[in-house]
């Protein structure tokens, strides 16, 4: 009988056992799940409609804009003239509050990507028709503000002009500074003639300088095709260590008119571009007309997406790195009717690239996506495709992490009211 409690006992232990690493093992793939929720959903009424991109600020708080939505000026009239916003966490729920709504003349329509100063001062860029396309300015209230619609002060820093053959039209992406405040841009239209496109103009780089509390724009390079052309309508630069500037252009390069990534170098009182990769139909693996700008690592390894080609002809994202010169390797091939992806990708905390397209995944309407690196090969992996219902569809802008490792981005439409969501992803 001891003999037979003995072993029962055991027998009772080894199934205790076998039952801990199996709950281990049915727990750890739910541990690692990732949870999508929606933080806002727009209604296209004042809280505005078609988010673009969401920043983040250090305490955690989101802004954004909205392309269409709120005003309806006659300069806007039919869908709205857009907003700017903030999202502040209140406990377990998210409160949106509008920041600037507007109105199409004095302060232009269908915002960009928002950038956020070391000072917590937005810039950005407002187009609609000309001459209302300029550079904007958004600034906190002096005093604190503890209501939750808090107005921003709004100023224009530069406006385009249609007659202006330097730029026209600047890009949705975000714009960049440097260490002294200045602040550079693209534009896809204006500059030089001749570019084989349907406006003809080439496009231009501009940097806005600061001089006794006016802004001064110098257009610092006049693209004129085969050193590029066209900066995509998404473009955003960005800057090394050393000063240099980075971008990409969907059109133009020294080969075919498949665009091109380039570098400027500040040189004296001017600034010297060379061209660091052109794509070219004969070497297509690796993709070609990119309308996003490139991401650059600590090491100065650049990353980036292109639109169309690649090996499904679905776009690809792409890796230069420089050792005597640049080389180009293909990451990641995007699948056939993806339309590529139209942002920047975003290094994440964990070393691993993320991204946005705005259409292809399960669904069609677009998914959020990783891609890891495994001994010098990528894997891609959705981390949420959407359905087009409440959680959106059709991301156009690039992802933020917070301090927490958690993603942020927004969804362009799709939501309750067709009108675009801002979502969350968590680890």
């Amino acid at each position: 009988m001891a003999y037979e409690h003995s072993q029962r006992n055991g027998t009772m232990k080894i199934a205790a056992v076998v039952a801990i690493i199996l709950l281990a093992i049915l727990v750890a793939p739910l541990a690692q799940a990732q949870t999508f929720t929606v933080l806002h959903t727009f209604t296209g009424g004042a809280d505005g409609a078609g988010p673009f991109a969401v920043t983040l600020d250090a305490a955690g708080n989101l802004y954004g804009d909205t392309t269409y939505g709120a005003e309806h000026t006659s300069y806007c009239l039919e869908y709205g003239c857009g907003t700017a916003y903030k999202l502040s966490q209140h406990g377990s729920n998210w409160i949106l509050s509008t920041l600037h709504s507007f109105l199409g003349n004095v302060d232009g329509s269908r915002p960009g990507a928002l950038t956020l100063a070391s000072d917590g001062t937005l810039y950005g860029v407002s187009n609609g028709a000309n001459p209302y396309v300029r550079v904007f300015r958004l600034q906190p209230p002096i005093s604190p503000c503890h209501a939750i619609q808090c107005n921003w002060s709004y100023a224009t820093i530069y406006s385009f002009n249609e007659d202006d053959n330097n730029g026209a039209y600047p890009g949705q992406g975000p714009l960049a500074f440097d260490r002294s405040g200045n602040i550079y841009g693209v534009t896809p239209l204006g500059g030089n003639n001749g570019c084989n496109n349907d406006n003809n103009s080439c496009g231009t780089v501009f940097e806005l300088s600061q001089s006794g509390g006016t802004w001064n724009v110098d257009f610092i390079h006049l693209f004129s095709g085969t050193d590029g052309s066209n900066p995509g309508t998404s473009e955003g630069l960005i800057l090394d260590r050393f000063g240099n500037l980075y971008g990409t252009t969907s059109l133009g390069g020294p080969t075919r008119n498949y665009g091109m990534v380039f570098q400027l170098v500040p040189s004296g009182s001017g600034w010297n571009e060379n061209v660091v990769y052109a794509f070219a139909h004969d070497n297509d693996d690796q993709g070609r007309n990119p309308q996003a700008g490139v991401t650059m690592d600590s090491s100065g390894n650049l990353y980036g997406t292109n639109t169309v080609g690649g090996a499904h002809d679905g776009g690809a994202a792409f890796e230069l790195s420089y050792s005597s010169e640049w080389d180009v390797s293909k990451l990641y091939s995007f699948a056939t009717g993806t339309g590529g992806s139209y942002a920047a990708l975003t290094l994440g905390p964990d070393g691993n690239l993320y991204g946005t397209t705005p259409s292809g995944g399960q669904n069609g309407k677009g998914a959020v996506f990783q891609l890891t690196s495994d001994g010098g090969s990528w894997t891609y992996t959705s981390l949420h495709d959407f359905t087009g219902g409440a959680d959106g569809s059709f991301p156009y802008g690039s992802v933020v992490f917070d301090a927490q490792g958690n993603l942020y981005g927004a969804a362009y439409s799709g939501g309750a009211d067709n009108a675009g969501v801002v979502f969350q992803i968590t680890p």
